[in-house]
This record gives structure tokens, C-alpha cells and sequence, in this order.
């Protein structure tokens, strides 16, 4: 599978840029990371963040540019002189006009022009990696990263790049939604036009709908986060493609033992606003109707129709009278429930495996497009289960919002099902363990076999902000763990990621082959390293700290225990202040299994398809 995302969570850069502009000299107006997995890499912010013009940026009383984008493009594109009459001007160059009151509508998911491999945006919102701006300005600023043959120049071309401070604001703008109005956090000291000092919710552009010959697209509908909390729900939407989906696209398919009809596909992309932490979604296909009780009462979710009881099945029909459609920005939901989607709706959805994987992402966008001859199905009717954990750091309401587009694969395409993995290894048993007590680390792992045949596209990883290192490495490997469990390998590991937020997305093209008959030639084992506050002070567990829905209450034991923050007894329980000692506080917490940031996971993640020798 060709997947593409951030240069520093996947670099699944298979793609083949032609150039955005051509090499014509603008004239100036004013003058992070290891390759974890030999992917990663995002360059740090330094002494050289601004742009030197003795700017700070930090905002006053009275901010010079009302938004980032404003701030982008009198800093970036004007400053640059990329607006002059024979670059991004006038002249229009590459059919893009940079000129203040069209930037924004010619970057925004609008292909570039030059003729791709691969088509890719002038900016995606969530990815820079697949906007095409972005990189011409990264390579620029840093010539380690050239454009590959037939880009044509960095930009601007011929004259002094974008600092890197410049460049990471272009960045992290792109990796909030690239909205044109409101303050994208983290940017406001890194241009030299001033913004206000309250950054507001990310939020991205619905990206455009595949045409309904060729394709479709799930909407998610909102959900809203409180201001400086974290939230996870699990939440239904109701499709049905029966009218729609092209006779070519439809197979027979079994789903919680009922025989019914799909619809295939072999490429898929998600997008989602920036304050998720991940989505996984999910199609139930059961026997159970939108109608019934175990789904909760549809509402409109979102828009002037928000409240409004609606009924998912039939669409065109207002909601008003009964119907499916809420309006603009609304769609009819079957109500949130906080947690995840186990359970979730009726009961057979676990007994009888009635739900196919649809995607997900750990990043506010993945493009999905899977191998020659790979292709994967759902259901031409159900209901789609989406899992979204999000977090608002800002004083605002926030609301989440997913699109998840799908592209149909032909006949021809269609040799081999993509499948997923998902697990905490052999038994489940590994995330179960994790109990890290104030200032320690601990490290667990677990193995995972791949059925024999297997083609391996892609390696992943789920956990949270304590897991400060996740390795996985390739076969061979025990088919068990020994007495005392699993541990790391001394040589150097296949996959390596240190971001939790930001998990590096390992492809393999082509796919890694696993025709062994043996076990031990088709097992991975996979570590992950948890800290609380040993290595990094700042993940010490704190209870005074802990944002709203989370505790320090144990899984295990069902009660509070707290620990010494610093003072004579460091690290020991305590039940008040006082027995800390001089300069301690009773404050710190053991870190679990749990659902919420402040806890633990435990995930592999990838996908394969299994290709058996013809017969």
C-alpha cells in the first residue's frame, strides 16, 4: 500500500512532483527529529525562528494580522515578494495567485498544475507532506531535502529561503486545517506580523467528494470538545450506496454470517480536524436496523437543524419531515457514547464479528492506495461506527469532524483483500501489565504471527504520551514468548518511533514477503517503552495537572493511591502532603491501561494481504 502522510510520521513519499512553478526569479521585499524509521524528520525551531526583522510576533495589545494566514501572507508571500507582478501576481505563475484576497482560494485543495504521478494538492489541510507548497519550501530551506527530478525549483527560487522558524509556522498552519481565519497555535512568535495570543480550535476544509461514479465519501458529523479538556466517543452515521454504486463495484460478501452485498475499493483517504488524537472507524453490517432501540434516538448533529430527530434511512427528506437531511453542516447521528465502541449498539456486534474495518488515522489526514491487484470491501448499506478521541487546549468550544472518502476498485483490481492488524500481541495480555509507578520506566512486548503467505505493506503503532519509544522488529522471532515474558532484541530495530502524537507510518513497497512455513519466520515482536517522569520529568503523572474526565484511580485496585512529587520520601505513596517531607507534595499517580491520554495503550498496527502460490 502507498500511503501517504507527514514526512515525519510516514514519508510515504512515492510520488513523483513535477514542478509548481517554474524557475522564475521573484524579487524579495525583506530579506526536528531522528529518521526514527528512516522516515522521520521535522526541523527544529532555533535562535533563527523569526524572520530577523526585529518582529517578535509575540502579539500585543493590538495584533498587526488577525489570523495565521493573514500573518503567512504578508511574512511568507509578500515578504518573499512571491505576489510581485512576474511571479504569483499578475502573471500568475503555475495558475497560482498569491496576491492577498486569492491565496487562500488557490492553495486550498487545488491540485497543482504540472502534469503528476500522483496527483497532489497545493495544500492539504492536516498534511504537509501532501501539500505541495510546503515542500517547495522546505527544500528551500533545507537542501538535504531536494525535490525529486522534474519539480522544478524550491521556492522562492533563486533567493533567500524561508527561515526555518518561517517554515515550521507554514507547518504547523497546514497541520492545524489550514483555516483562513483564527490563530493556529505555536505560530504567533515564529512571523514577523504580530497575531493575538489566543489561539482558537483547529479546523480544516471538507475535502472534495469523489464523483458518485467513481467513488464516495462518509461525513462524521461534529462533536463537540469542552475548552481545555479531552474527550473520546464512539457515535453512528447510516449510509446506503444501493442506488448509487456502479454494478461493476458490487460483490457478494458474508458479514456477521449474513450474505449480502458490498462495494470494493483499493484506495481511501480520511481527514479530520487537528485536535484528534486518532480516529478508528468501523462499518456494522449486522442484522440489526438504524431503527432499533440499541442505536438511541437519531438527532441532527451540528448546523441550524442541531436536536432535530431525524430519521438516518431516508434520505432527501428533510429532517423536519422526517427524514435524513439535516441541512449544511449537519448530519443525522445515532447519539455519542464517551468511551469507545465496545460496546456500542446492539449486542451481536461483538457475538457474531458483524463490523469490517473502514480506516482510521492517528494524523489529521492518511491517503490510502493499496497495492496492484489489493483491494478491500463494506457493506453497500450500514452503519458506520466512528471512534474519535480528541483534545481542545484552547478556551473555546471545539467540535471534531471526520470525512472519510473512498475510491471504488475495478474488476480487474480485485485479486487480494487488504487486511489489518490491530493487537496487543499473543493471549492480550501485555497492555494489561502496564503499571508504571511515579519516576519509573517499564517496558513491555509482545509477538504477533503472520499468517503464512503474508505480504506486509505497512507497520505502525498505537500507545499515548508516556510510551516514549515503540520498536518493532521483523522475523524471525520465538513463536512464544519464554517464562517471564518477551524482551527487546539487541540489534537494531525494522520500525522506531519516539512521537506519540505523531506515530512514524512504516510502508513497504514492495510488501515484505512471509511464504515460510515455520512460525518463527512470520512472527514480529514489538516493545514499547513507558515513562513516568524517570527520563522526561515533565510526563510525571500528576493529579494537580490532570485534565477533566481523567483520575488517579487504579484499574486494578479500584482506589486512589497517590505518591511523593519530590521532598525526603520521592516516589513513595502517601495519603497527604505532610508525610512527603520538607519540599514534597502528595500529588503523583501509577500510570495503567486505560482509555484516556493519561493512561496507557498498547498496539501494534499495520496492514497486509495474503497472496498463496497459484495453484
Amino acid at each position: 500500500m502507498t500511503t501517504f502522510r507527514k514526512a515525519a510520521t510516514s514519508a510515504f513519499l512515492a510520488l513523483s512532483f513535477s514542478g509548481l512553478i517554474s524557475s522564475v526569479g521573484c524579487s524579495e521585499s525583506e530579506p526536528r527529529a531522528i529518521a526514527d524509521a528512516a522516515v522521520q524528520g521535522t526541523p527544529s525551531v532555533g535562535a533563527d525562528a523569526g524572520d530577523h526583522t526585529g518582529h517578535a510576533g509575540h502579539g500585543g495589545a493590538l495584533a498587526d494580522c488577525s489570523s495565521t494566514f493573514e500573518a503567512i501572507e504578508k511574512t511568507v508571500f509578500e515578504g518573499k515578494g512571491c505576489t510581485a507582478l512576474a511571479c504569483h501576481g499578475g502573471a500568475n505563475t503555475g495558475n497560482l495567485d498569491l496576491r492577498h484576497g486569492s491565496a487562500y482560494a488557490s492553495l486550498i485543495n487545488r491540485p497543482a498544475s504540472a502534469s503528476l504521478a500522483t496527483p497532489i494538492n497545493l495544500v492539504t489541510p492536516g498534511e504537509q507532506a501532501l501539500s505541495f507548497l510546503y515542500l517547495k519550501l522546505a527544500a528551500a530551506t533545507d537542501p538535504t531535502k531536494p525535490l525529486p527530478a522534474g519539480a522544478g525549483a524550491p521556492m522562492p527560487s533563486g533567493l533567500t529561503p524561508l527561515s526555518v522558524g518561517q517554515l515550521e509556522a507554514v507547518r504547523l498552519w497546514i497541520r492545524g486545517g489550514a483555516p483562513q481565519d483564527g490563530v493556529v497555535a505555536g505560530t504567533q512568535a515564529l512571523l514577523s506580523c504580530t497575531q493575538p495570543t489566543v489561539a482558537t480550535p483547529n479546523k480544516s476544509a471538507r475535502p472534495p467528494i469523489p464523483r458518485p461514479a467513481e467513488g464516495f465519501q462518509h461525513a462524521s458529523g461534529p462533536w463537540v470538545v469542552k475548552p481545555n479538556t479531552e474527550n473520546e466517543v464512539c457515535f453512528g452515521t447510516y449510509y446506503d450506496l444501493t442506488a448509487s454504486a456502479p454494478d461493476w463495484a458490487r460483490v457478494k460478501c458474508t458479514i456477521g454470517g449474513i450474505e449480502q452485498d458490498c462495494v470494493t475499493y483499493n484506495r481511501r483517504e480520511l481527514s479530520q480536524d487537528a485536535q484528534s488524537h486518532h480516529s478508528i472507524i468501523t462499518v456494522y453490517g449486522g442484522a440489526v436496523p438504524p431503527s432499533d432501540p440499541a442505536w438511541g434516538a437519531w438527532t441532527c448533529a451540528g448546523g441550524k437543524a442541531a436536536g432535530q430527530r431525524c430519521d438516518p434511512t431516508k434520505s432527501g427528506v428533510s429532517a423536519a419531515l422526517g427524514g435524513a437531511e439535516c441541512g449544511e453542516l449537519s448530519v443525522c447521528q445515532a447519539p455519542p457514547k464517551v468511551g469507545t465502541c465496545t460496546p456500542f449498539g446492539p449486542t451481536d456486534k461483538e457475538k457474531t464479528n458483524s463490523t469490517v474495518s473502514a480506516g482510521g488515522s492517528q494524523a489529521p489526514v492518511s491517503a490510502d492506495r493499496f497495492p496492484t491487484g489489493v483491494y478491500a470491501q463494506i457493506p453497500i448499506k450500514g452503519i458506520v461506527l466512528w471512534n474519535s478521541h480528541g483534545f481542545n487546549l484552547t478556551a473555546s468550544d471545539a467540535d471534531i469532524e471526520q470525512y472519510n472518502s473512498f475510491w471504488y476498485a475495478r474488476p480487474e483490481q480485485r485479486q487480494h483483500l487488504m487486511r489489518g492488524i490491530f493487537t496487543p500481541g499473543k493471549g492480550g495480555i501485555a497492555g494489561s501489565l502496564i503499571r508504571v509507578p511515579p519516576y519509573q520506566t517499564q517496558e513491555l512486548c509482545g509477538l504477533y504471527t503472520l499468517p503464512r503467505y503474508a505480504r506486509l505493506t505497512e507497520l505502525s503503532a498505537h500507545a499515548h504520551k508516556r510510551s516514549i519509544e515503540w520498536r518493532t522488529w521483523l522475523p524471525p522471532q520465538p513463536a512464544a514468548c519464554p517464562d517471564g515474558g518477551c524482551k527487546p532484541l539487541d540489534r537494531a530495530p525494522d520500525y522506531r518511533s519516539t512521537s506519540y502524537n505523531d506515530r512514524v507510518v512504516l510502508p513497504y513497497e514492495p510488501p515484505r514477503v512471509f511464504d515460510q512455513e515455520d512460525e518463527a519466520s512470520r512472527t514480529l515482536l514489538f516493545c514499547s517503552k513507558f515513562d513516568n517522569g524517570n527520563v522526561d520529568p515533565t510526563l510525571l503523572k500528576r493529579k494537580s495537572v490532570l485534565i477533566e474526565g481523567s483520575d488517579c484511580v487504579s484499574s486494578y485496585t479500584k482506589n486512589e493511591t497517590l505518591y511523593c512529587v519530590d521532598g525526603d520520601k520521592k516516589g513513595q505513596a502517601c495519603t497527604s502532603t505532610p508525610e512527603c517531607g520538607a519540599g514534597g507534595v502528595c500529588d503523583a499517580c501509577q500510570v495503567e491501561w486505560g482509555e484516556r491520554t493519561e493512561d496507557e495503550m498498547f498496539f501494534l498496527m499495520g496492514q497486509f494481504y495474503v497472496q498463496p502460490p497459484a495453484p
